[in-house]
């Protein structure tokens, strides 16, 4: 580095090489990862087993939730006298 603060011209950044094999060990240990994640999801934090629900004989009734914003009616804007 100069008194100005900037780099020499012929600093170059030299980046490390990874080989073939270095990517196909880490696919396969990704891979790897993956299947012991969806096992252990599924053993451990599994869902819990619900015990069966009582099938009741009145007919079902379909809710719908609003939100706040939730357009009833659309009313037109005020009219601006135009000059």
């Amino acid at each position: 580095m100069d008194a100005t603060g900037s780099h020499e011209e012929d600093e170059k950044v030299t980046w490390p090489e990874f080989s073939d094999g270095f990517f196909v060990y880490v696919g396969i240990g990704l891979l790897l990862l993956t299947v012991v994640n969806n096992i252990a999801f599924r053993v451990i934090f599994g869902p819990i087993d619900k015990p069966a629900q009582k099938v009741s004989s009145a007919p079902s009734v379909r809710y719908r939730l609003r939100s706040k914003n939730e357009i009833t009616s659309l009313d037109a804007p005020p009219l601006v006298n135009a000059p």
